[in-house]
């Protein structure tokens, strides 16, 4: 009974994990055709070196940071709904070796996708509001360090004893 208790769980983290894989995959692909605005248009509007239809905010640092971890939190969020639903895996130790595997992808495609949109933060408040890109940056550090750092104290207390999660 506890056997197939915990294979169906694994089942359902399984299950889960896909469908936010692929919700992070949607929010990081509409983001990159989404940017913030100020698009160079029409040729009387358009600065040296900005060809027709790029985005002022192109060249500034915290966009080029914005495209580069969204892109890589997009195509590992990709490759995890690639494996997921591809590979059939029937033991369940290599079931909870993928997901050990998974969950770590997941996380990384997280922090990539909050650090991306905490750069993009910049350039949306302006220069006049930046402290307001400080604060969503401090809350936002603080929310996703807490939520790693009880996480991985839940592990370590996982396996130095694991029946605290069995009883």
């Amino acid at each position: 009974m506890k056997s197939e208790n915990l294979s169906y769980s694994l089942n359902n983290a399984i299950n889960y994990t896909t469908v936010v894989a692929v919700l992070i995959a949607t929010i990081a692909f509409a983001a990159i055709f989404n940017v913030p605005g100020q698009y160079a248009d029409s040729p009387q509007d358009i600065s040296p070196g900005v060809s027709p239809g790029q985005a002022r905010i192109a060249p500034k640092l915290q966009f080029m940071i914005f495209i580069v971890f969204d892109v890589v939190s997009l195509f590992i969020s990709l490759a995890v709904v690639v494996v997921q639903t591809s590979v059939v895996v029937i033991q369940r130790k290599a079931k909870k070796q993928m997901m050990a595997i998974i969950n770590k992808l997941m996380w990384s495609a997280c922090v990539l996708i909050s650090i991306a949109f905490l750069s993009l933060s910049y350039i949306v408040v302006g220069e006049d509001e930046r402290w307001l890109a400080y604060l969503v940056t401090g809350i936002g550090t603080v929310i996703m360090v807490s939520t790693l750092w009880t996480l991985c104290y839940w592990v370590i207390v996982n396996r130095i004893n694991p029946q605290v999660f069995y009883e």
